[in-house]
């Protein structure tokens, strides 16, 4: 693979999304609406709440608002669902608003929560036909490598570990390290000034 270069500028930092573009994590947003559903419903059954009709229509009040069709079990389209195109931290206060008025300490119980599930993203699969060995090429072009996502840090570093690049990506940064995340300009504004190049020298990979 040979990137191109224009006659007035060429590129030297080539910049990709993650999510849907390097890997496929919708499974791991699966695994997150599950594990978050049951720890909803157990802390529901803890503080009394035994109607099972109850239950469920909280918990369907919780998939519409995070955008799971749980009849289908599958995500909705994702000009809808916060869940593949918003940060966890807007997914997190869609979840809170959700529960506050049945569990006590919402806010600190789904933070909690969240940050004790692991790596949901074990089961991601590159969407990308031998990823190392593409951005292995890229590199030896000498071009930096950089991924700007939504996506939190820790998920991150997850996923870049479990497809091994991380060793290959030179920048990154996170929809929870900046004040405005995707489709905002501002993370790539930013990874720019982070990687020092200028912006009509980077070549982004990615749908948003």
């Amino acid at each position: 693979m040979k990137v191109p270069s224009s006659a007035s500028t060429s590129p030297s930092m080539i910049v990709f999304d993650k999510d849907g573009t390097l890997g496929n994590c919708t499974q791991s947003l699966y695994v997150w609406v599950e594990r978050m559903a049951d720890s909803i419903v157990t802390e529901l059954i803890k503080n009394g709440m035994r109607n099972q009709s109850h239950k469920e229509h909280l918990l369907s009040i919780f998939y519409s608002a995070v955008g799971f069709d749980s009849a289908n079990n599958k995500l909705v389209d994702s000009s809808e669902c916060i869940l593949s195109s918003g940060t966890w931290q807007q997914v997190l206060e869609v979840t809170i608003s959700c529960i506050r008025d049945y569990i006590p300490n919402a806010h600190e119980k789904v933070t909690h929560w969240h940050e004790t599930m692991g790596d949901i993203h074990a089961k991601d699969e590159p969407l990308v036909s031998n990823l190392e060995a593409l951005m292995n090429c890229l590199k030896a072009q000498g071009f930096t490598i950089a991924i700007c996502t939504s996506d939190d840090r820790k998920a991150t570093n997850f996923c870049m570990k479990n497809w091994n690049i991380a060793h290959l990506v030179d920048y990154s940064i996170c929809g929870d390290e900046v004040k405005e995340a995707k489709p905002s300009s501002y993370p790539l504004q930013q990874l720019c000034q982070i990687a020092n190049v200028s912006a009509d020298q980077c070549v982004v990979v990615g749908d948003t």
